[in-house]
């Protein structure tokens, strides 16, 4: 099933990319940008690409609510959060928890305080690296695309709230909260998908760079979780992208949406280890069901798990 939400794909290899003030290390990073278009009504979406990481490098110790880097220069509170939301997140990158995001809380010149019992299951002292979120103010800076006062977007929270925001161009962010109507903003994290709900057609284009690490995707019990294979090139599979292996059996549903803004759900598939995805309705095997390479998949769990993805490197 094609989804028809990925236009363009550059990418390039960057051989000396500058860190920011807190490393000063060249690496090398697959940098690129993604054009995705939509119809008017409501469509689901994910972002394939990650900001530059800020920093990376082996942890000295870990705690609960900690990562300690002997030496590293840090400038205090250069992750701090900003404006009441997140603004770094620590990506571990080695070890049995390779993949976990964590929200950075605060910095000092060599520690990174995280929410308490946030690295708990981190061990030893493993890679990992610093990024900036995307938030919807960056991800549709300079949209000519949306409508004012019409166009809202939609991202849920993993305490089972969800945050609408109202498309205002004028703001600092372009968005206000569709409640207060004050200027307001969100984070998109790696993996997660939202709903944008437009007046007409358009575009929205994302620049960064393509995750080298995989990425664990929590997905939570009886609420709506709404996640993104996060694959800027090209869609995949619905088998063969490694969700299902976190599902529970005869419980656990995903369900693909439609593209021609009336998010309807083109499948709805029932995961069983024996057989894979199944159509929830015939129970006949799924075959031919995209997950669409950064469009937005609905996951109904049954327990709290997780979705390990792959690099898009590696998929």
């Amino acid at each position: 099933m094609n989804q028809g939400k990925v236009l363009a794909l550059v990418m390039a290899v960057a051989v000396s990319v500058q860190m920011s003030s807190a490393q000063t290390t060249s690496y090398s990073d697959v940098v690129g940008y993604e054009n995705k278009s939509f119809v008017a009504g409501t469509t689901g979406h994910g972002v394939g690409l990650v900001q530059a990481a800020k920093y990376q490098g082996q942890a000295s110790s870990v705690t609960s609510a900690s990562i300690v880097v002997s030496g590293a220069p840090f400038a205090a509170n250069e992750f701090a959060p900003v404006d009441g939301l997140p603004s770094h997140y620590i990506q571990i990158t080695s070890g049995i928890q390779t993949g976990l995001v964590v929200d950075i809380l605060s910095n000092s010149t060599s520690d990174i305080a995280v929410r308490a019992g946030d690295l708990t299951s981190v061990s030893g002292t493993p890679t990992f690296v610093v990024r900036p979120h995307v938030k919807v103010s960056s991800l549709f800076n300079g949209n000519t695309d949306l409508g004012d006062y019409s166009d809202t977007l939609t991202i849920y929270n993993s305490d089972g709230t969800s945050t609408t925001l109202l498309r205002d161009s004028a703001q600092p962010t372009g968005w206000l909260d569709s409640t207060t109507f004050t200027a307001s903003d969100a984070v998109i994290y790696p993996g997660q998908g939202f709903l944008l709900s437009t007046s007409s057609g358009g575009s929205f284009t994302s620049t960064g760079v393509v995750n080298p690490s995989a990425t664990i995707v929590p997905i939570y019990s009886g609420l709506v979780n709404l996640v993104s294979l996060s694959n800027p090139s090209n869609g995949k599979d619905i088998q063969q992208i490694n969700l299902g292996a976190y599902l529970s059996d005869y419980a656990d549903t995903v369900g693909t949406f439609s593209t021609d803004g009336q998010l309807q759900q083109n499948a709805s598939l029932l995961w069983t280890a024996a057989d894979g995805f199944l159509d929830a309705t015939t129970f006949a095997p799924a075959t031919g069901v995209s997950a669409g390479g950064t469009s937005a998949l609905i996951v109904n769990a049954s327990s709290n798990t997780t979705w390990i993805q792959a690099s898009p490197l590696n998929q």
